[in-house]
């Protein structure tokens, strides 16, 4: 892999990275000529980067004597006729195979070409406010389906899916659009309403048919091929800055993101997820977990949690949400029908099905909840508690639930209970087999 920076080229092999010296300016792009050379161009200056055999190390190559005296690149690609096209202010320098490089003007010299595209079979150039131009018969030629891409200063160009074969463009200012052969429209995505906050710097279609897209300040985003937002990466998920230039990914689904901070490299295959305070979790231990209504729900040294899904349409990833007045040390969570119960240090508590403020049953201290259990199965109406060396149980009315007294003491303290099917439980003491 080759990545272009201020002043250089880096190579990395998957192990070790190599610094390759060039014309000492800000490398604009680079673009493989075969397995041995890549084309580089840079700040005032283009050339080729041999990569292996004995030549290796940069040369420059010569440019047209006609070129307007000031002048800026922007970067090169290779054309369809392996000609190599350079895009500066004003027009662009062409070398063909064995043929010195020209000078090739846009009718209006005082535009300039930001940005190349190699399209394959032909090379399209974006000028801002004057859209697109083609490559054809050595001169570069206006197309006529510019109209919609308006006063964008920048676009970005992505290959189209299996479900959307269409490819995209993306403009600075955030919009979409579907390339067809002979004209484009607007994409109407749910997503164009956050990418109009965040524009678009850069795209990249995966190898997994999802889209990549670098945004400004606000990470990258990853779309599925029919447009939903499925992920976002940014600095709360270990990004060092949300400026994102540039997309690349590797062989192993690894995306690299060219920010302003230096490079980052992010696995998306990982198999796991990490929530953090930034998440919506307090530093503190985690006692229980149970999933209820369809949700996650944790207990914690000091309340519970719920796991609100990611509304990925706003830009929000999944995240722990507390349940409301719920501050004291939760121990244990039992799901049933009637509603979510919370053993705590402060007694028994109880959150109804929908409902958001969590009612308290009573005041004692309670260690661990179980569910009762018949040979018909788990029992909705009635569960097992324990504190310390008093075993009890509680029932629902049929409005509400209750906790009785104490049933049994043991001769040490309860550390677990477990129900069988015939209405008996297993009891472990703290110091006892």
């Amino acid at each position: 892999m080759f990545f272009g920076t201020e002043e250089s080229v880096l190579e990395f092999d998957g192990t070790v990275w190599r610094s390759w010296s060039t014309s000492g300016n800000a490398v604009k792009s680079l673009s493989l000529i075969n397995e041995d050379e890549l084309l580089v161009a840079s700040d005032g200056d283009w050339g080729i980067l041999a990569i292996t055999g004995r030549e290796r190390g940069y040369r420059s190559q010569p440019l047209p004597q006609n070129m307007p005296e000031l002048w800026q690149t922007h970067g090169a690609v290779i054309g369809p006729a392996g000609e190599w096209i350079m895009s500066a202010n004003g027009g662009s320098v062409v070398k063909s195979p064995g043929k010195p490089s020209v000078w090739i003007p846009l009718q209006n010299e005082n535009q300039e070409i930001p940005q190349l595209f190699d399209q394959s079979e032909t090379v399209l150039a974006f000028v801002p406010g004057n859209g697109f131009h083609e490559w054809l018969a050595n001169k570069w030629v206006r197309l006529d389906a510019n109209s919609e891409l308006g006063s964008a200063s920048r676009i970005s160009m992505a290959k189209g899916s299996a479900s959307s074969p269409a490819g995209l463009f993306g403009t600075s200012d955030g919009r979409l659009f579907h390339k067809y052969a002979d004209h484009i429209s607007p994409v109407d995505w749910a997503v164009t309403e956050l990418l109009a906050t965040t524009g678009i710097r850069f795209m990249r279609r995966l190898q997994n048919g999802n889209l990549a897209i670098a945004t400004n300040e606000q990470g990258i985003l990853l779309l599925s091929p029919e447009g939903a937002v499925v992920q976002r990466v940014d600095q709360l998920r270990g990004m060092e800055s949300q400026t994102v230039h540039h997309l690349f990914e590797d062989h192993e689904f690894g995306l690299w993101a060219g920010t302003d901070f230096g490079l980052t490299r992010v696995d998306l295959e990982t198999p796991y997820t990490l929530f953090f305070r930034r998440d919506g979790l307090e530093r503190s231990f985690i006692n229980c977990m149970v999933r209820h209504e369809g949700r996650l729900h944790i207990g914690m040294d000091r309340g519970a949690y719920i796991l609100h899904p990611a509304q990925m349409d706003k830009g929000w990833n999944a995240r722990f949400i507390p349940i409301p007045e719920m501050e004291a040390q939760v121990r244990s969570l039992l799901s049933t029908d009637h509603g979510l119960l919370i053993g705590t240090n402060e007694g028994l508590w109880w959150l109804p099905p929908s409902a958001e403020v969590p009612v308290q049953i009573s005041t004692s201290s309670l260690q661990g909840l179980e569910p009762v259990l018949t040979p018909e199965g788990k029992s909705q109406n009635q569960f097992w508690w324990w504190h310390r060396d008093q075993i009890g149980q509680g029932h629902w009315n049929g409005q509400r639930w209750e906790i009785g007294e104490s049933v049994a003491t043991t001769p040490d303290s309860v550390k677990e209970i477990r129900a069988d099917g015939s209405l008996s439980i297993w009891v472990t003491l703290a110091n006892h087999e």
